[in-house]
């Protein structure tokens, strides 16, 4: 059985998500804010319908379908609607709580945390190999959002998806 981080797959969803369907046209400036009791982001958007989006009753919709194939393409995004499903499963193991999405000219993301979810807590004296799986699998989430920054600062300026992937060293499937 292998470890899974919740926070790693909860931060990969949400920069996955505020670069996915990110309005590139706007000024507004993506947020991530850590606070003692939340983690919330905010990010210009192409709004396809406004308020607080439900998991059982969502719709979703691809806002930038070039960039979200970069994405599935680069192993960052699954299918369409799976981001809000995951971060709602890795929110409950994570802090006991549940995610809300709030979709409107600018999409907000507020992930709840717990005391126990931010406590610190010092390191064993053994490593398992458990905790040698947890690091490889916890390398390859810090590989992927390395990739995803790397994507962000190059799209400060517009590129096509061509540009894109070349820049992330990747060839497109016929």
């Amino acid at each position: 059985m292998q470890s899974v981080s919740a926070r790693d797959h909860i931060l990969r969803e949400i920069v996955s998500n505020l670069l996915m369907h990110r309005d590139f046209s706007s000024g507004y400036v993506a947020k991530m804010v850590l606070e003692k009791d939340k983690l919330y982001t905010e990010n210009a958007n192409l709004s396809h319908g406004y308020g607080i989006l439900n998991l059982a009753t969502f719709d979703p919709f691809q806002k930038n379908p070039p960039i979200s194939k970069v994405f599935r393409e680069i192993g960052l995004a699954d299918e369409l609607g799976s981001g809000m499903r995951n971060t709602y499963k890795y929110t409950k193991m994570y802090s006991g709580g549940e995610p809300q999405f709030v979709e409107g000219d600018v999409f907000r993301i507020t992930i709840p945390l717990s005391e126990v979810a931010t406590a610190t807590v010092g390191p064993t004296s053994q490593v398992t190999t458990t905790d040698t799986t947890q690091v490889t699998t916890t390398g390859n989430i810090q590989d992927k959002t390395a990739k995803m920054m790397m994507l962000v600062e190059f799209c400060v300026v517009p590129h096509s998806k061509t540009e894109m992937m070349e820049h992330l060293g990747l060839v497109n499937a016929p």
